[in-house]
C-alpha cells in the first residue's frame, strides 16, 4: 500500500469528502486538545467560513491509518446536531501529517464547561444530559455504532449545545455478538465491544454532570466492578425484551411543583 495515496484517496472517494489542499489551512493555530492519536488545533480555513478545528494525526503505521479511516467514515455518516460535523480531510505528504477539517465547538470540552461554569444551574444540567443522550441514541439506534470511548473530554459543547466527537475507535456493532460475548471482562482492556458500555460510559458523564466536578478514581473503578453485570443483563435481555415499562410521575425540581421533567415513557436506547 502506497501510504501517501492509495488509502488516503479512497477514503475520500469512498465517503464523498473533500480533499482540502493544505495550503488552504491557516498555518496559525491554537492548540485545544489531544489523544493518543493526534493533536487537535483552533484554526481557519479558507474554503469554510469562520473558524473550523482540525485534527492532525502523524501516520505511523496501520493502526493510525484504520483510526483515521473509522472517524472520517463515521463523521461523513452522521447527519444530526449532536454529533461534530465534518468540512473535509487534508494532508502535508512531506511531513506525512494528516488532518480531519471539523467544526469548532467554541465553549470546549464539556469538563472545561463544567469547571468554568461551576455551579451550573439544575435545568441546565438536566438539558445537557438530555443533548448527550440524544446524541447517543442517534448513534446507536440510526448508525449502529457503538462510541467506544465516551467520556466528558470527547463531548463538546458549542454554542452551549452538546456535539459528541473522536470516533477514532467506534465501531458498527450489527450481527457483532460474538465479539460481545467472547470478551474478558476480567482482563485489563477497556470494555468496549457492545453499545451497552456506551451506556455504562453515559451513567459516568452524568455522575460527573450532576456534581459539576470531574469522576473520581474511586467511582471509576465502581464502573469497572459493573462490567460482569452488565454481561449477565445482555445475556438475559431475551427473556425482558418484551417488558413493558409504565411511564414514571413527574420528577419535580423544587419543592413548589411549578417547574418539572416528564419522565419517557419508552428508554432512550
Amino acid at each position: 500500500m502506497n501510504v501517501n495515496k492509495d488509502w488516503y484517496d479512497n477514503i475520500a472517494i469512498e465517503n464523498g469528502i473533500l480533499d482540502i489542499p493544505y495550503e488552504q489551512i491557516n498555518k496559525e493555530r491554537t492548540k485545544i486538545g489531544f489523544g493518543k492519536y493526534g493533536i487537535v488545533y483552533k484554526t481557519t480555513c479558507s474554503l469554510i467560513e469562520g473558524d473550523v478545528a482540525i485534527k492532525e494525526i502523524y501516520i505511523r503505521n496501520q493502526e493510525c491509518i484504520e483510526n483515521f479511516i473509522n472517524e472520517v467514515r463515521v463523521h461523513s455518516l452522521s447527519r444530526h446536531r449532536r454529533i461534530i460535523q465534518i468540512y473535509g480531510i487534508s494532508r502535508n505528504v512531506k511531513k506525512n501529517l494528516y488532518y480531519i477539517v471539523m467544526e469548532y465547538a467554541n465553549n470546549g470540552t464539556l469538563r472545561d464547561f463544567l469547571s468554568k461554569n461551576n455551579p451550573v444551574d439544575l435545568k441546565e444540567r438536566i438539558r445537557l444530559a438530555i443533548q448527550i443522550s440524544e446524541g447517543i441514541s442517534y448513534l446507536h439506534n440510526k448508525l449502529y455504532i457503538s462510541h467506544r470511548d465516551l467520556h466528558a473530554k470527547n463531548i463538546l459543547i458549542k454554542n452551549g449545545n452538546i456535539k459528541i466527537s473522536d470516533f477514532g475507535n467506534s465501531k458498527c456493532f450489527i450481527n457483532d455478538q460474538k465479539n460481545f460475548e467472547s470478551h474478558n471482562v476480567l482482563d485489563n482492556s477497556p470494555f468496549t465491544f457492545y453499545k451497552v458500555s456506551d451506556i455504562h460510559s453515559l451513567g459516568v458523564i452524568l455522575l460527573e454532570l450532576s456534581n459539576c466536578r470531574k469522576t473520581s478514581h474511586k467511582e471509576l473503578i465502581s464502573k469497572r466492578c459493573l462490567k460482569k453485570d452488565c454481561l449477565e443483563i445482555h445475556e438475559k435481555s431475551g427473556m425482558t425484551s418484551n417488558l413493558q415499562l409504565k411511564p414514571l410521575e413527574p420528577v419535580y425540581l423544587n419543592t413548589d411543583k411549578k417547574s418539572y421533567i416528564r419522565a419517557i415513557q419508552s428508554p432512550v436506547f
